[in-house]
Protein backbone atom coordinates (compact mmCIF):
# COMPACT_ATOMS: atom_id res chain seq x y z
CA UNK A 1 0.00 0.00 0.00
CA UNK A 2 1.40 3.18 -1.15
CA UNK A 3 1.37 6.07 1.62
CA UNK A 4 -1.15 8.66 1.18
CA UNK A 5 -1.26 12.66 1.09
CA UNK A 6 -4.44 13.87 1.95
CA UNK A 7 -4.88 17.35 1.33
CA UNK A 8 -7.95 19.42 2.28
CA UNK A 9 -7.90 21.96 -0.42
CA UNK A 10 -10.03 25.53 -0.03
CA UNK A 11 -10.32 29.05 0.16
CA UNK A 12 -9.63 31.09 2.88
CA UNK A 13 -12.47 30.82 5.78
CA UNK A 14 -13.98 27.92 4.27
CA UNK A 15 -13.62 25.96 7.43
CA UNK A 16 -10.93 23.53 6.56
CA UNK A 17 -9.57 24.46 10.20
CA UNK A 18 -12.51 23.70 11.72
CA UNK A 19 -13.03 20.50 9.45
CA UNK A 20 -9.43 19.30 10.07
CA UNK A 21 -9.68 19.67 14.29
CA UNK A 22 -13.46 17.50 13.66
CA UNK A 23 -10.99 14.84 11.62
CA UNK A 24 -8.55 14.87 15.44
CA UNK A 25 -11.57 14.04 17.45
CA UNK A 26 -13.21 11.98 15.53
CA UNK A 27 -9.87 9.87 15.24
CA UNK A 28 -9.10 10.47 19.07
CA UNK A 29 -12.33 8.85 19.97
CA UNK A 30 -11.71 5.55 18.34
CA UNK A 31 -10.24 3.12 21.72
CA UNK A 32 -7.76 2.29 19.22
CA UNK A 33 -6.10 5.05 18.36
CA UNK A 34 -2.89 5.71 20.49
CA UNK A 35 -1.92 9.84 20.60
CA UNK A 36 1.46 10.34 19.97
CA UNK A 37 1.71 13.69 19.82
CA UNK A 38 -0.20 17.11 19.50
CA UNK A 39 1.53 20.56 19.52
CA UNK A 40 -0.55 23.84 18.62
CA UNK A 41 0.35 26.81 16.80
CA UNK A 42 -0.87 30.14 18.40
CA UNK A 43 -4.29 30.88 19.64
CA UNK A 44 -6.26 29.51 16.46
CA UNK A 45 -6.79 26.34 15.15
CA UNK A 46 -3.78 25.57 13.81
CA UNK A 47 -2.16 22.10 14.90
CA UNK A 48 0.07 18.96 14.33
CA UNK A 49 -0.71 15.96 15.60
CA UNK A 50 0.45 12.27 15.40
CA UNK A 51 -1.77 9.45 16.11
CA UNK A 52 -1.33 5.63 15.67
CA UNK A 53 -3.91 3.51 14.88
CA UNK A 54 -3.68 -0.42 14.06
CA UNK A 55 0.35 0.39 14.60
CA UNK A 56 -0.08 3.05 11.71
CA UNK A 57 0.97 6.24 12.04
CA UNK A 58 -1.42 8.71 10.90
CA UNK A 59 -0.25 13.16 10.85
CA UNK A 60 -2.92 15.48 10.34
CA UNK A 61 -1.88 19.42 10.68
CA UNK A 62 -3.60 22.55 9.75
CA UNK A 63 -1.30 25.74 8.95
CA UNK A 64 -1.52 25.49 5.08
CA UNK A 65 -1.15 29.12 3.99
CA UNK A 66 2.46 29.53 3.42
CA UNK A 67 4.23 26.69 0.56
CA UNK A 68 7.29 26.74 3.30
CA UNK A 69 5.55 25.83 6.08
CA UNK A 70 3.13 23.37 4.34
CA UNK A 71 7.19 21.55 3.13
CA UNK A 72 8.47 22.29 6.40
CA UNK A 73 5.35 20.20 8.26
CA UNK A 74 5.32 17.50 5.57
CA UNK A 75 8.56 17.08 6.29
CA UNK A 76 8.36 16.16 9.80
CA UNK A 77 5.52 14.12 9.06
CA UNK A 78 7.68 11.74 6.65
CA UNK A 79 10.85 11.78 9.52
CA UNK A 80 8.91 10.68 11.80
CA UNK A 81 6.81 7.75 9.12
CA UNK A 82 3.69 8.64 8.96
CA UNK A 83 1.86 5.84 6.69
CA UNK A 84 -0.85 8.60 5.77
CA UNK A 85 -0.51 12.73 6.43
CA UNK A 86 -3.71 14.65 6.21
CA UNK A 87 -3.17 18.76 5.51
CA UNK A 88 -5.08 21.51 4.78
CA UNK A 89 -4.25 23.56 2.14
CA UNK A 90 -5.25 27.08 0.23
CA UNK A 91 -6.42 26.35 -3.29
CA UNK A 92 -4.22 29.38 -4.46
CA UNK A 93 -0.53 29.68 -4.18
CA UNK A 94 2.58 27.47 -4.49
CA UNK A 95 1.37 24.79 -1.54
CA UNK A 96 0.13 22.50 -4.81
CA UNK A 97 3.73 22.34 -5.88
CA UNK A 98 5.22 21.15 -2.34
CA UNK A 99 2.55 18.92 -2.30
CA UNK A 100 2.74 17.36 -5.77
CA UNK A 101 6.64 17.20 -4.74
CA UNK A 102 5.84 14.21 -2.33
CA UNK A 103 3.53 11.98 -5.47
CA UNK A 104 6.76 9.78 -5.74
CA UNK A 105 6.92 8.71 -1.88
CA UNK A 106 3.04 9.37 -1.80
CA UNK A 107 -0.47 9.08 -3.55
CA UNK A 108 -1.63 12.46 -3.11
CA UNK A 109 -5.82 12.85 -2.90
CA UNK A 110 -6.92 16.42 -2.92
CA UNK A 111 -10.37 17.01 -1.47
CA UNK A 112 -12.23 20.17 -2.01
CA UNK A 113 -13.84 21.57 0.93
CA UNK A 114 -17.35 22.63 0.48
CA UNK A 115 -18.62 25.76 2.60
CA UNK A 116 -22.27 25.12 3.09
CA UNK A 117 -25.01 27.45 2.55
CA UNK A 118 -23.82 30.82 4.40
CA UNK A 119 -25.51 29.92 7.70
CA UNK A 120 -23.72 28.75 11.11
CA UNK A 121 -25.64 25.38 11.33
CA UNK A 122 -25.19 24.73 7.73
CA UNK A 123 -21.08 25.96 7.99
CA UNK A 124 -20.70 23.16 10.92
CA UNK A 125 -22.70 20.20 9.26
CA UNK A 126 -20.70 20.46 6.33
CA UNK A 127 -17.42 20.64 8.24
CA UNK A 128 -18.37 17.38 9.86
CA UNK A 129 -19.59 15.85 7.23
CA UNK A 130 -15.87 16.75 5.82
CA UNK A 131 -13.97 15.37 8.84
CA UNK A 132 -16.00 12.08 8.49
CA UNK A 133 -15.20 12.04 4.33
CA UNK A 134 -11.65 12.33 5.92
CA UNK A 135 -11.67 9.86 8.66
CA UNK A 136 -12.72 7.22 5.85
CA UNK A 137 -9.71 8.00 3.48
CA UNK A 138 -7.92 7.47 6.48
CA UNK A 139 -9.14 4.50 7.51
CA UNK A 140 -9.38 3.07 4.26
CA UNK A 141 -5.72 3.84 3.66
CA UNK A 142 -4.57 2.09 6.61
CA UNK A 143 -6.63 -1.14 6.50
CA UNK A 144 -5.30 -2.26 3.15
Amino acid sequence: MKRQLIALRGTRNSGKSSALLALYRLLVTDPGTKIIAFDSFGFGLDFIAIVQINGCKVGVFNRGDDSGTVDELIKKLVLAKCKVIVCAARSRGGVGDVLASYQPKYQLQEVLKRTGDGDEVSFALVNLGVAHDLAARVYSSIMV
